[in-house]
């Protein structure tokens, strides 16, 4: 019985030093990296993601007109759309990796050639309000080279049912 106890304490430790990952994770993820929100295989300049020491003369900006727009008052199941345009007033070409949305119901399209210092684009935005009710808050997010890497847009709508349009 004896042996038999140290013959499993034995495996157990040496399965824990087999599997023992030498690899560490990055220390220089944003906590929407860490979250899960943005896939972590997307261009990740070390200058872009963390590093402050630059003043970002030599990197990309991306300048919108406005960051968040209002739909207003939405009957249940339109469809609606709205574009943002932004330009590159840095330095270098922008390079947008992604483009994501906290809800299945937004969904955006977005540049995916290189915008060089001056060029112009557009994020364009498409709400389905079908199945929503009340106010609704969606977050489209944009990851690029820029400093920082991550900027963030938003809609807003109040949807209605058919039945609180008469009353």
């Amino acid at each position: 019985m004896k042996r038999m106890i140290i013959a499993t304490v034995a495996l157990m430790f040496a399965g824990l030093i087999s599997c023992n990952n030498s690899k560490k994770a990055p220390e220089n993820k944003t906590n929407d990296l860490d979250s899960g929100l943005i896939s972590t295989d997307v261009v990740e300049n070390p200058i872009t993601l963390k590093d402050t020491s630059l003043d970002g003369k030599e990197l990309p900006r991306m300048t919108f007109k406005q960051k968040n727009f209002d739909f207003g008052v939405l009957i249940e199941g339109e469809k609606v759309a709205h574009t943002f345009k932004f330009e590159n007033t840095g330095n270098a070409d922008l390079v947008i990796t992604k483009v994501s949305t906290t809800c299945g119901c937004t969904v955006a399209d977005y540049p995916k050639d290189p915008i060089p210092p001056g060029g112009k684009g557009k994020i364009e935005v498409v709400f389905n309000s079908a199945g929503k009710h009340g106010y609704q808050h969606k977050i489209i997010r944009i990851l690029a080279n820029t400093q920082p890497n991550l900027t963030e847009l938003s809609i807003d709508a109040q949807v209605l049912g058919p039945d609180e349009i008469n009353n």
